[in-house]
């Protein structure tokens, strides 16, 4: 943890990799706001689902870690604003 903040300000990216909540090419806004960083990122690009257009992300410009149906980002995204999150949530919880 830094003393000062590593990412603060309104964040934009772009989907392109599969993931469980988004689709391939959809913009989704959200924001940034984290005194953490990572500092020696040992995965590669195919496991970042997203390319930040605007904002820091993950690693190397890129944001959304995807490990089987779990995707953890340092984006904060509101439900509201992306409404496909929520039905493709659904849709994954239904599955069998």
């Amino acid at each position: 943890m830094s003393k000062k903040p590593q990412a603060h300000g309104y964040t934009i990216f772009r989907v392109d990799r599969n993931n469980p909540f988004y689709g391939l090419g959809e913009e989704v806004k959200g924001h940034e706001f984290r005194y953490s960083k990572v500092l020696d990122w040992q995965g590669t690009d195919e496991q970042l689902a997203f390319t930040m257009v605007r904002g820091n992300g993950f690693a190397g410009g890129r944001d959304g870690l995807v490990y089987n149906n779990v995707l953890a980002l340092y984006t904060h995204v509101h439900a509201d604003g992306t409404p496909q999150w929520a039905e493709n949530f659904v849709s994954r919880c239904c599955r069998k």
